[in-house]
């Protein structure tokens, strides 16, 4: 299926926004990053080509009925109703299905050639190591843009960039707060807590563990690095969010990794760019 021409010329002229105008108007969320958060983001890591954030209602996925799920799949993820049908759990099945969605949207905002020419054809696949890609039908050498998924309460999300990338959103709980040793060294507590710009322990905790998924998602190196092996160096405002470094104890990982965050309402957001 093509994306008609009313959705190619949206393309076009607003590639640089968050998602494809979407079939369903109601089953994409507001953006998940503002200009001004982007913008930040582009500052920071010192961006010049686009990426692309899109995000999807999961709570109205989760809410569709089974004809409705499966008419979805169809449209949006063509070739693909084998892998929906396997899903035992519909939470599952919602979740797979609102973050390929994300994913599929943020891939044709950020190329609108390819949206143009291949519109939803376009397709998510998952590696060996459970991470995911995408490719075009019948071109399955073609470079095509990085993507990273990540869903959590009423959120499914997805970014897509030239390079590797990761992305995740967290919905904030306070049960965060309980599992810290898990996750969160003293001298990182330490660096949040006297750099807290007005955020609960919460929101900090939830924040530095959403960085650290985005960091092992950007970095699909096996085994993937763990929580106790990334720890956080600096963390500050910054226009739109918040910033820092993390440093990793592995000799096959950068010294320094950028990172770039956000709390938006109950969510912690973080965006990794290589």
């Amino acid at each position: 299926m093509t994306v008609p021409i009313k959705e190619r010329l949206y393309l076009r002229q607003n590639s640089k926004l968050f998602s494809a105008l979407p079939p369903i108007p109601h089953l994409y969320t507001p953006p998940l990053f503002t200009a001004k958060q982007l913008g930040g983001i582009k500052t920071f890591l010192g961006l010049r080509p686009d990426f692309v954030v899109s995000g999807v209602d999961l709570a109205t996925v989760k809410n569709l009925s089974g004809d409705e799920l499966r008419g979805l799949v169809e449209f949006y993820l063509q070739r693909q109703e084998d892998v929906f049908a396997g899903f035992k759990s519909a939470k599952r099945g919602a979740e797979w299905l609102a973050g390929r969605i994300a994913a599929k949207s943020a891939v044709l905002a950020l190329r609108p050639d390819i949206a143009a020419e291949y519109g939803w054809q376009v397709q998510i696949y998952t590696d060996a190591a459970g991470r995911p890609f995408c490719q075009l039908p019948g071109r399955a050498t073609e470079k095509m843009p990085d993507i990273s998924i990540t869903h959590s309460g009423s959120i499914a999300a997805a970014l897509a960039f030239s390079c590797l990338c990761g992305i995740d959103f967290q919905k904030i709980n306070p049960t965060v707060a309980r599992v810290k040793s898990r996750f969160a060294i003293a001298a990182e507590q330490q660096i949040l807590c006297e750099n807290n710009y007005g955020l609960s322990e919460t929101a900090l905790l939830t924040i530095l563990w959403s960085v650290k998924e985005a960091v092992r998602k950007a970095f699909p190196r096996q085994p993937l690095p763990g929580f106790m092996q990334l720890q956080l160096q600096c963390f500050e405002a910054r226009a739109g969010g918040f910033s820092g470094h993390l440093s990793c104890r592995r000799r096959d990982m950068p010294a320094a990794i950028p990172f770039f965050c956000i709390q938006l309402n109950d969510y912690a957001g973080a965006v990794v760019l290589r």
